[in-house]
């Protein structure tokens, strides 16, 4: 993870989503098609944006 990056969070997180964008004035709405999180349960929605969870490697700055 950079430097720059808070630590020592609980649970760390990336957030991925679909955007649109307005080229003209360089805005970004969240897409309305969104991310099947869970093909087996018709229950479970999808969703966007979402939030993958994420941990550091011990030894090294790269992510699991």
């Amino acid at each position: 993870m950079p430097a720059e990056y808070p630590r020592g969070f609980t649970n760390e997180y990336v957030r991925v989503s679909l955007i649109t964008t307005l080229i003209k004035d360089r805005e970004y709405f969240y897409s309305p098609y969104k991310f099947q999180t869970n093909h087996d349960d018709v229950k479970v929605l999808d969703q966007n944006p979402i939030y993958v969870p994420v941990q550091t490697c011990r030894g090294n700055d790269s992510m699991k």
